[in-house]
């Protein structure tokens, strides 16, 4: 019986070595890696040590997250709001941003954002200020992401 356990042992190592072989190498793919492969033991005993790193994401260097893969303009929070609020937008690569408030009118009250962000989620609190710092009055407000050709519009409200 022994005898068959070390058998068994060394197929079942042999067939996990030849999956392993299998997983891309560092030539095929920067992600795929196989760290070490270490197969030690007797014929009545053998015991088989696999170590990989699996990368599942990719890093922005700033940010130290996953990175979005498409662009996003949130519903601000809280909605309504009083005195503040915030909106969150995602960007998937480096691009110049711009986030303006506009009143029912259509009139800009207000500049959020006007800079270029790398590739990431951010998040930009605005206070219910205009331009000059002045409180603006209890309404329906737009904001506007514009980021390249790409441009998305949502509706807010601030409540006294």
């Amino acid at each position: 019986m022994r005898a068959f356990q070390g058998g068994l042992y060394l197929i079942v190592s042999i067939i996990l070595v030849i999956m392993m072989s299998r997983v891309p190498s560092k030539a095929h793919s920067p992600r795929g890696l196989i760290n070490n492969i270490l197969i030690y033991g007797s014929s009545a005993n053998i015991n088989s040590a696999f170590t990989t790193e699996v990368v599942t994401d990719v890093e922005d260097d700033e940010h130290g997250e996953g990175l979005p893969y498409r662009f996003e303009l949130s519903q601000n929070y809280p909605n309504p709001f009083n005195p503040v609020t915030n909106i969150e937008y995602s960007i998937m690569s480096r691009s110049q941003v711009r986030i303006e408030v506009f009143n029912i009118l259509g009139k800009k009250v207000a500049t959020l954002v006007d800079e270029t962000k790398p590739a990431g989620t951010y998040n930009v609190t605005w206070d219910g200020r205009d331009f000059e710092g002045n409180p603006i009055a209890s309404g329906i407000y737009l904001y506007r992401f514009t980021m390249g050709e790409y441009m998305e519009t949502k509706k807010m409200m601030l409540v006294k």
